[in-house]
């Protein structure tokens, strides 16, 4: 589906969807489970052909995270975890609003609704929906839905 929306752009008064894994780095499947490998060469519990199957269900070509590789299995603490949520959550958030809205060629005043769902768990206040709405300049008055720590549940059916 996201393949057939940038190949034919929406008509104006379409909907408008787009999404922040469309940013930050990207690895293959198998340079995810090589780094899961490497970070859990120490644990005699890791079970490699359980995680090999999953990770090769998933079905994903790519999987996106704004972490480098050698990052993205260690364990943070909750502060570092807030901190890199805070400075990257947003900021992918935004970004692909933006180009979302680029695409679209529209007026983002047009604006009517926001969708914002994210697996990653922990609130801010102001919540990252009522931030969006400021850094890109919609209404304040756009109807919201944040939902936010619900592991991968977070999509919409148009």
């Amino acid at each position: 589906m996201a393949s057939s929306l940038m190949t034919n752009p929406l008509p104006p008064s379409s909907f408008v969807f787009s999404t922040g894994a469309a940013f930050g780095n990207h690895y293959t499947t198998k340079e995810v489970l090589e780094a899961l490998i490497k970070q859990q060469q120490e644990n005699d519990s890791f079970d490699v052909d359980f995680a090999s199957r999953v990770l090769d269900k998933c079905g994903f070509d790519f999987h996106s995270f704004a972490l480098p590789l050698d990052h993205i299995f260690r364990r943070f603490s909750r502060e570092e975890y807030l901190k890199l949520r805070r400075e990257q959550l947003v900021g992918l958030a935004e970004q692909a609003c933006r180009t979302a809205i680029d695409r679209w060629g529209g007026d983002g005043r047009d604006i009517t609704h926001l969708f914002w769902g994210t697996m990653t768990g922990a609130l801010d206040s102001p919540t990252i929906d009522v931030q969006l709405v400021k850094k890109l300049g919609l209404n304040m008055d756009v109807e919201r839905t944040s939902i936010e720590g619900m592991g991968w549940i977070p999509s919409f059916e148009s």
